[in-house]
Parts: C-alpha cells; structure tokens; sequence
C-alpha cells in the first residue's frame, strides 16, 4: 500500500543558465592597464577653507536673589491637597563672574501666587563674595 507521503524532486535542466560570457584577449597587450604617476612635489592651493570652534568657561555664581515659594498638590479632581507640599527656591536674579573677571546678571520673572503656590518670602539674596 502506498504511503501518505509524495516526494517530488525538482528536476533542473542544464539549459535554463545561460552561458557564461567569453573573455578574449585585447588586441594591444598594453591596453586594459593602469598607468599611476604623480605630480610635481609643490603644494595644492584649497580655493574655500572653513574652521569653527566653541568653547565655554566655567564662571561661578557670586550673587542670587530668590523667592521662596510653596507648591502644593493637585489632585486629579483639581482639589488642591494642602497636606501635601514642597518648598522651593525661585530664582529673580543671579550674577556669575566668568574666568576673566566680566560679571553677568541673569534676570528671571518672579514666581506668582496661584490656587496651588503660596510666597513664603520675596526677595532673598544669596552672596558668595
């Protein structure tokens, strides 16, 4: 009795390739070859040169005047959690003196009251002079 199983083999015929290309020799021997030579030992004039560069200094804050404010939490329902809070120093105002001495004042928007932040103080400074 025959089993359930068929094997078929794929018969490949030696036709369905085509032949591969002939090379012939060139007629000139010399034809076909790369010839590499090189200049004279003066120097290539570039007609577009382009440079960048960056750099940052350190500079380290000598003064800063902040407000400190309370944050308190918001609950997905938007009832504020008086319980819960944190306290935060919000910067109005810093100086930084760079490595060579230029001093630079940053100035920042105070914070401002809303349902959720309450002032505990305003205008503290800070110096490290």
């Amino acid at each position: 009795m025959a089993g359930f199983e068929v094997v078929v083999r794929p018969a490949i015929l030696p036709n369905i390739r085509p032949a591969p290309t002939r090379s012939l020799p060139p007629d000139d021997p010399e034809q076909g070859l790369a010839t590499l030579s090189g200049s004279s030992g003066k120097l290539i004039a570039l007609t577009y040169s382009y440079s960048a560069s960056s750099s940052t200094s350190g500079g380290r804050e000598v003064h800063r005047t902040f407000d400190v404010a309370r944050i308190k939490q918001i609950d997905n329902s938007g009832q504020v959690n008086p319980d819960n809070y944190v306290d935060v120093e919000v910067a109005n105002q810093i100086k930084v003196r760079s490595d060579s001495g230029e001093t630079t004042t940053f100035h920042y928007t105070p914070v401002q009251e809303a349902d959720n932040v309450q002032i505990i103080n305003r205008n503290i400074t800070r110096s490290s002079e």
